[in-house]
């Protein structure tokens, strides 16, 4: 199976395939916005140069072809501190695609991204992917209230040997 993790910008095509996908995955969360919304939000990911930033996972070797997962880095304020900080989101795979590591891949491929802007840390969100994330290095902070649902939280320091890395050990 050949997988090539692209940036959003370089297949904007994409871009209707993942708002759907994201609205689906997470309207059960109270995540209440239009497709049109979602668009434009992942769309205001190809217009900047470092984040938020949105990361495809195509199924094709000349890295043309079908997306099949998502991840994103975003800056958000989703803790009660009292500044905005880097988070992992919108980790999606397409379900026929699942267990098959494309999610690592991406997720790596995200930290790999942060490490080069020079970010030490990252967040994320999970409602029922602890484990997944925790056997990633993640570690775990608090429980949390979302849209009335619980969600983890959880923090992942991004390492000086992946900040050294290149591109290719990742992908």
């Amino acid at each position: 199976m050949s997988i090539c993790i692209s940036s959003l910008s370089d297949c904007v095509e994409s871009i209707p395939q993942l708002a759907h996908w994201h609205l689906s995955e997470w309207r059960k969360l109270g995540y209440d916005t239009s497709l049109e919304a979602r668009i434009a939000k992942l769309q205001s990911h190809t217009q900047s140069a470092s984040v938020p930033q949105t990361f495809v996972a195509l199924f094709d070797p000349k890295c043309a072809g079908e997306p099949v997962g998502s991840a994103s880095l975003i800056l958000s304020q989703l803790t009660n501190t009292s500044y905005p900080s880097y988070w992992l989101a919108n980790v999606y795979v397409k379900e026929c695609f699942r267990k098959r590591g494309i999610a690592s891949r991406l997720i790596e491929y995200v930290q790999y991204y942060a490490s080069t802007l020079g970010l030490k840390k990252l967040y994320l969100s999970t409602t029922d992917h602890k484990a997944f994330y925790l056997n990633r290095q993640w570690q775990y902070l608090h429980e949390s209230r979302w849209r009335g649902h619980k969600v983890d939280i959880m923090c992942l320091q991004l390492l000086l040997e992946c900040q050294n890395k290149s591109q290719n050990d990742v992908v």
